[in-house]
């Protein structure tokens, strides 16, 4: 329904962008026609194509900002993800840029090993994650609480947020299953909509997903033995 609606928005804006061309023609339909985020704007391989990064869609669009097709391009010599390519650079750059007060500290050990998750308190494949990198001796956690899975996920998360200490509520809850106490008048409604909103941008389809210091992404639960390389390969 969203690409439905930012397609009719295009098209009635598209107009008074003929006259100009390149991204300032798209910036202008994106942003002050659509009131849109644009989070990247390039050239895409296709000559007179540009590629734009906006709330976690990937676009193309023409120079004069007249039409668009929004999906995954491929390049047929080999058979890569342009697409998957071109949102991996970006989001490698914004992990320089990450809000980290927003997001719950756990730290082992030395803390060398940083790792950064976008999670739901009630996904599956979360607590598993969450019993894996209590094996770690020395790691930094920074979880982004990404309350996706309904109300309960959301009233879980706010009880978490609002703790005295939320790393230790979070490693209860995901870890031993204890639930922290109900949650006290603290700002987590503000938190919570920056990380869904932070999560949109990054077109986070689920969780978990990961980042990781050199500013790599991994959407889902990897192995420990995954996980082992990834902190190799930045360390």
């Amino acid at each position: 329904m969203k690409r439905i609606a930012l397609f009719l928005l295009f098209a009635a804006a598209a107009g008074s962008a003929l006259a100009q061309s390149g991204e300032a023609a798209i910036r202008k339909v994106f942003e002050d026609k659509l009131k849109t985020h644009v989070d990247q704007i390039s050239r895409s391989p296709l000559p007179g194509i540009y590629e734009v990064l906006v709330e976690g869609q990937t676009m193309y669009v023409d120079e004069k900002a007249s039409h668009f097709i929004a999906g995954t391009m491929v390049d047929l010599k080999t058979m890569n993800n342009v697409s998957a390519d071109s949102r991996a650079k970006w989001l490698q750059k914004q992990y320089a840029k990450l809000p980290l007060d927003l997001a719950i500290k756990v730290v082992r050990g030395s803390g060398k090993n940083v790792l950064v998750t976008f999670e739901d308190p009630n996904c599956g494949y979360c607590k598993v994650l969450g019993k894996d990198l209590q094996k770690q001796k020395d790691i930094t956690v920074y979880t982004f609480l990404l309350p996706v899975l309904g109300p309960n996920s959301e009233s879980m998360a706010r009880n978490i947020w609002c703790a005295p200490d939320r790393g230790k509520a979070w490693t209860e809850w995901m870890v031993g299953g204890t639930a922290p106490a109900s949650a006290a008048k603290c700002d987590a409604d503000g938190v919570l909509r920056k990380t869904m909103e932070l999560g949109q941008r990054f077109g986070i389809r689920g969780t978990p997903f990961l980042m990781f210091a050199n500013g790599d992404a991994a959407p889902g639960y990897l192995k420990p033995e995954e996980m082992e390389k990834r902190f190799k390969a930045v360390n």
